[in-house]
């Protein structure tokens, strides 16, 4: 049984207030909520050898793994939007029930970031090139932990072929140092938890001004599952975590032209 004091005493930068368990529930309840409503039949099968993989120290595992799924035959986005999300979320559902420790489950699903990553980069160089002359870049507030769904974001926009410059946890000076120096055509604020919002607002405000207005901004990620106004509350012009969605709401399109590679790929 995992220690509760891991989960009970403090929030991840060590700051008193709601509970590291309270932020993780909000975050997998708003998870499965979006995925109960929208993805299709996933084979158990392939999922739980994702997650075995995950928790397993040969890296080589979670490579086959994702192979399998691969060579199942089932799309590239739908490994993306569903079968790795799915993978994470039962990983975190496991560790609240005390089923894996807190260390375990962190190990467990950077290891799967870094593979999926590897993954999808793989996935573009052998699938037919899309092309895009647009720039996006997308933010993971500074201090916030969920990085997974912003860079599966990332993949997702880049397998459309979209330049994407992926900021994690930046300085708010440095934030606004790359929005004015850069030329991006939307920008997405990935939010896990509720307690970011206020925060995020002061960072959308400030974020139109260093883009003088003319970038629209979209505020994403497990805290759209919430039920709070998310949109009123930071001030963003568009909420919502579907990538395909993202980009029709900033009202951008694939174009048959060469893409233009503004954005900084990391």
């Amino acid at each position: 049984m995992t220690d509760r004091s891991q989960k009970t005493d403090r929030s991840p930068d060590g700051s008193s207030g709601a509970s590291v368990e309270t932020l993780a529930s909000r975050a997998i309840k708003a998870l499965a909520s979006k995925r109960a409503s929208s993805h299709p039949i996933l084979s158990e099968q392939l999922v739980t050898g994702l997650i075995q993989a995950a928790r397993d120290e040969d890296d080589a595992r979670i490579d086959m793994a994702l192979a399998e799924i691969s060579q199942s035959g089932i799309p590239a986005d739908d490994v993306l939007e569903f079968y790795v999300p799915e993978a994470a979320r039962r990983l975190g559902e496991t560790w609240c029930s005390d089923g894996i420790g807190f260390a375990d489950v962190t190990i467990a699903v950077a290891r799967l970031q870094r593979a999926v990553r590897l993954w999808a980069r793989a996935q573009r160089e052998t699938a037919p090139r899309h092309s895009s002359d647009r720039s996006i870049l997308i933010s993971v507030v500074a201090d916030d932990y969920h990085t997974l769904g912003a860079m599966l974001m990332t993949e997702q926009f880049r397998s459309l072929g979209f330049s994407v410059r992926l900021c994690l946890g930046e300085t708010q000076r440095d934030m606004l140092r790359i929005v004015a120096e850069g030329s991006f055509d939307a920008i997405l604020f990935s939010v896990a938890v509720v307690e970011k919002l206020a925060e995020v607002h002061d960072l959308v405000e400030k974020t139109r001004a260093a883009s003088k207005g003319a970038v629209p901004i979209l505020v994403g990620g497990a805290v759209c599952g919430s039920g709070l106004d998310v949109k009123r509350l930071t001030g963003a012009d568009f909420t919502g975590s579907d990538a395909k969605e993202a980009l029709r709401q900033c009202g951008l399109t694939i174009s048959p032209r060469g893409a233009r590679p503004r954005a900084t790929p990391v």
